[in-house]
């Protein structure tokens, strides 16, 4: 009862403040409705930006391959965790963009992601400590693909706030797409220029989004936010400690609700299965008697069904419960990849290459709408953070794990044994929580603030709730 006393009176507070802004920021909401001319520059820049800066991550099964020829004699375990933390640095940093983003603007963090990843991989290229290799590919280069991921997403949002479904969707396809060119690239550059030669050039791709960030130019719904934020900075004192209390209650309830949980497991288990098959796949290929090259080219197969994935689930998740859509592509996967022991022919290796795009490609897309299923809107900006830190932890020891199994047992296909149960139990997670979604009763803290807000009516200043005789409203 305290607690939901705490966040009754926030609730006052806050439909106060909104009324006592009224006056000073009154074109500030018609403003997240437009659409300017401009803006369509800004969501070329940033599809840009996301294709050359913020998914070379997707060419680490590449450069391991000759990682591992170059250092062989410093353990498989080792090199192994280059890659994964290479690869985790976009869940476990991404709130660094979100601050960066929030300090300055997405202009500024896509900037410093260009010249992250510029200085990463430029040194990179000029090492041959493997240990200084985990600061400056592992971590400096990670932070910067991590930086031009976030602010890519975000600048979506400012300028498309009608639209942001289909920007999103524009911006997010450029993954896909660079599935399809980095990894035979990446091949194409070391066979070429060697694993240093290589670096470079990707560092020199990669800062190309400085050009792309310097036209994100400020939206004129970024300068009134700034503007009305600055006016608004005392009154936002005095309603400080009480935000914090709330924040408190419902970070609480979420650590202690089940269904949330078990969505971070299942987040957790997809980025642990889909790291590993990333990693190791060009290495099962060539394994398998087929060359570096055409392996790199199988791999890019899943950036094409990827790309095609994203719309199509998109489509099915809006018209089928997503708990299942999200337990069925789980499910699929993680059956095929149990099973790629079996597929050492080349029309077979393509074949899952385009399985894996189709059943994996969409579930970035599925995840996000399963939490706001499980945690409404209220809480989505906090929830998702914990949930890319869980992701980013999976992407973290995923490969690591899967190269003590192949250490252990001697054999790369228990690798993909173990991808392949990961899947399945993200597949499981997901059927639990429809089934916990059926029985499940009451709402949520932050749901019930939504709800009394709702239900309050601001006149002259005074607070009254809904079905009450009131005259002159605001």
């Amino acid at each position: 009862m305290a607690d939901m006393s705490v966040i009754s009176k926030t609730a006052y507070y806050w439909v106060g403040l909104s009324h006592s802004l009224r006056s000073d920021c009154r074109s500030f909401h018609s403003l997240m409705s437009k659409t300017e001319p401009w803006s369509w520059v800004v969501l070329v820049a940033a599809f840009l930006a996301m294709f050359s800066n913020g998914s070379l991550y997707l060419s680490t099964g590449v450069l391991h391959l000759a990682l591992m020829e170059r250092y062989s004699e410093e353990g498989e375990n080792k090199v192994a965790w280059l890659g994964s933390l290479f690869t985790s640095m976009t869940g476990l940093t991404g709130l660094l963009g979100s601050l960066l983003i929030n300090t300055f603007n997405v202009r500024i963090c896509i900037i410093c992601s260009a010249f992250l990843n510029l200085i990463g991989f430029a040194v990179s290229g000029v090492v041959t400590d493997i240990n200084i290799l985990f600061i400056t590919y592992s971590f400096i280069a990670g932070i910067g693909q991590a930086l031009c991921y976030t602010a890519s997403m975000v600048v979506t949002g400012y300028h498309f706030k009608e639209k942001s479904s289909m920007a999103t969707g524009i911006v997010t396809s450029s993954s896909g797409l660079s599935l399809f060119v980095f990894p035979p690239l990446t091949q194409l550059l070391v066979d070429t220029y060697g694993l240093n030669g290589a670096f470079l050039i990707l560092g020199a791709i990669g800062f190309h989004a400085a050009a792309c960030g310097a036209v994100m130019r400020p939206s004129e719904y970024e300068n009134k936010s700034f503007q009305c934020g600055k006016q608004s900075y005392r009154s936002s004192q005095m309603l400080n400690s009480t935000y914090k209390e709330t924040t408190k209650v419902s970070a609480m309830y979420h650590m202690k609700s089940v269904r949330f949980w078990i969505f971070l497991f299942s987040s957790a288990c997809f980025c642990m299965a889909l790291s590993t098959v990333y990693l190791y796949l060009p290495m099962f290929n060539s394994y398998h008697g087929t060359s570096k090259r055409n392996s790199a080219l199988i791999l890019s197969v899943a950036g094409i069904t990827g790309t095609i994935s994203r719309v199509l689930l998109g489509f099915l998740a809006s018209s089928v419960d997503v708990t299942i859509v999200f337990s069925g592509v789980f499910g699929i996967i993680g059956t095929i990849t149990v099973l790629l022991f079996t597929m050492t022919n080349f029309s077979a290796q393509i074949g899952y290459s385009a399985l894996l795009g189709i059943y994996s490609g969409g579930c970035w897309s599925l995840q996000h709408t399963l939490l706001i299923d499980i945690v409404g809107i209220t809480h989505l900006s906090t929830c998702y953070g914990i949930t890319l830190l869980f992701s980013g932890i999976g992407l973290l020891i995923g490969p690591p794990l899967a190269e003590l199994i192949i250490t252990h047992f001697n054999n790369l296909d228990y690798a993909f044994i173990f991808a392949g149960c990961l899947f399945l139990l993200a597949s499981f997670s997901g059927l639990i929580l429809g089934f916990l979604k059926k029985f499940q009763k009451g709402i949520l803290p932050g749901d019930e603030l939504t709800k009394k807000e709702t239900e309050l009516i601001v006149m002259n200043g005074e607070f009254h709730e809904a079905g009450e005789e009131t005259t002159n409203m605001l």
